[in-house]
């Protein structure tokens, strides 16, 4: 009696149906023709297995793959077919992919930048291929500002990379108003508490922490001169009462109405983690917060104008009608005249009469 065959254990046997795929694929293109048996040996699986991959990359992966006549469970491509994606992918999917490989920019000359890149690379044919949508239409259809634009992320691929490495951080920050200057500092985290990435560092000669907006910094570079972090920092603590870049000591329970457009925009997007709302009857949204300052929440309040009225605290109620009454004392005067610079026009571009 002939004994039925049995499949040897392989490392093969747990690799992932994608790198079956993958090895098939790569046989496929070179014109060969391979049987559902040479197949399931050489990946330790049964017939069955291959004819389902075989059945996946037709159907969902739009392989051309065709049986051969005259050969048992024969398979081949039926024309050129260079590229297989591994899955199928939606349109939201590509764009983010668009997205993150035009925002590898701020990572550029890092060794996280160099890696992201090569992966980006590899990636980007396979994405391409992978898409029902023609993936140009979409890296086209989408806007951002231009490298040079983008200075929130200039410098994002150093400053994580100290941040990991416990590296101190040589930069160039202006100040509002100010002028670039030198610094060095001991980054422990980027984040965005609010609209605006921020570094957040250690001083270790004042003791405290300094917050510094990433699009105020002009230059910034990696010591490699080490430090150690401060034990009792977190960043979940220390930026929890945060709205923006600011960072007080105090606690603060913060109460706002808004209406019209900003009432809308709140009832979407949140202005803190912290926030909880409560629906007025006239149609108006009130909502309170637990701020650790009052610096960031008056701007956002003042950008707001008569849409956004604080209740309290009372000290930012004071501060914000001292800011209505000056911005009254300015608006019922005549305006002042303003002398407008009138633009040079460009020489190349002039047209001799």
């Amino acid at each position: 009696m002939t004994k039925k065959k049995q499949h040897s254990p392989r490392a093969s046997d747990s690799l992932a149906p994608s790198y079956r795929r993958q090895r098939l694929h790569e046989r496929l293109k070179r014109d060969e023709v391979v049987t559902l048996y040479s197949m399931s040996e050489e990946f330790g699986v049964d017939e069955r297995t291959i004819e389902r991959d075989i059945e996946h990359m037709r159907d969902r992966l739009d392989a051309p793959i065709v049986p051969v006549p005259g050969t048992k469970g024969g398979y081949r491509y039926s024309r050129t077919f260079d590229k297989l994606p591994f899955t199928k992918i939606s349109v939201g999917e590509a764009i983010a992919f668009a997205l993150a490989s035009r925002l590898l920019a701020a990572w550029r000359g890092t060794p996280l930048g160099h890696a992201l890149r090569s992966v980006m690379e590899k990636l980007a044919p396979l994405v391409a291929g992978a898409v029902t949508f023609p993936f140009d239409l979409i890296n086209g259809a989408i806007f951002l500002p231009s490298e040079a634009e983008i200075a929130e992320y200039r410098f994002m691929g150093v400053l994580m990379e100290t941040c990991q490495l416990n590296h101190e951080l040589h930069i160039v920050y202006q100040k509002p108003g100010g002028v670039p200057e030198p610094r060095t500092v001991q980054p422990l985290n980027v984040a965005c508490p609010g609209k605006h990435w921020i570094l957040v560092s250690w001083d270790p000669k004042a003791g405290d922490y300094r917050h510094f907006r990433l699009s105020r910094i002009h230059d910034a570079k990696n010591t490699g001169k080490a430090f150690t972090r401060p034990a009792h920092y977190d960043a979940q603590t220390h930026l929890a009462g945060n709205l923006g870049a600011y960072t007080g000591d105090e606690q603060h329970t913060v109460v706002v109405v808004l209406s019209g457009l900003p009432a809308h925009e709140a009832r979407d997007i949140r202005w803190h983690a912290s926030q909880t709302k409560v629906e007025l009857p006239d149609g108006r949204l009130q909502i309170t917060l637990q701020l650790n300052n009052l610096v960031d929440i008056r701007t956002e309040i003042l950008r707001h104008g008569p849409d956004a009225e604080a209740l309290a605290p009372a000290e930012l109620r004071a501060t914000l009608a001292a800011d209505a009454a000056k911005m009254h004392a300015m608006y019922s005067r005549p305006p002042q005249p303003v002398v407008a610079a009138i633009p040079t026009p460009d020489a190349s571009a002039r047209v001799e009469s």
